[in-house]
Parts: C-alpha cells; structure tokens; sequence
C-alpha cells in the first residue's frame, strides 16, 4: 500500500510544529531560570550586606537601615536592606540577644 505524498507533508508539518513548540517552552524555562538565577543573586548580596551591617561593618551597595528594640527580656536587632535606586525592602535580618 502507498501513502500519499500529502499524508507525508501532513505528518512532517505537524513534526515541525510540535517540535518548534518544544523549543519555544525550551526558552521559556531557560529564560525563567535565569531570572530565578537572578533574584537569587540579588538576595545573596542583600544577605551579606545584611550580616555585614549587623557587625558593624560599613556596606556601600545598599541601603540598610537599622533599630534595636527591647522586649521581653530579649534585644532584638533589625537589619532591613534596602535596594539603593527605588527604596524597595529586599531582605530583612533580624538577631535575637538576651538582655542581663
């Protein structure tokens, strides 16, 4: 038995599409994975500006605003770190110290 030469077009377009629709979820994932990849960079270096911060380190990259507050017998510190060129709060730290 013969298969027709449009059957054969047929089946070699719908190859096409199914593979040109692979690879564009392809580049979806790829591209999303590099944004994941960097916002786990930019909360990295928040963290460490953090640390540095709360151990009374200067930290230039970022701004990072500090309080200390008293309460139930317990110093709490807050590190809040901000990114520098539209004030929005990327990470907070926050340590714990018993009072004596």
């Amino acid at each position: 038995m013969r298969k027709s030469s449009g059957f054969i077009l047929l089946s070699e377009l719908l190859c096409f599409a199914l593979s040109a629709l692979l690879l564009a979820s392809t580049l979806q994932s790829l591209t999303a994975c590099f944004e994941v990849q960097k916002k786990i960079l930019l909360l990295s270096e928040a963290l460490d500006s953090a640390m540095q911060a709360a151990s009374g380190l200067e930290v230039k990259q970022y701004l990072v605003q500090q309080r200390l507050e008293e309460q139930n017998g317990y110093l709490f510190k807050e590190v809040a770190v901000y990114a520098s060129e539209n004030s929005k709060l990327i990470c907070t730290l926050l340590e714990a110290q018993p009072t004596e």
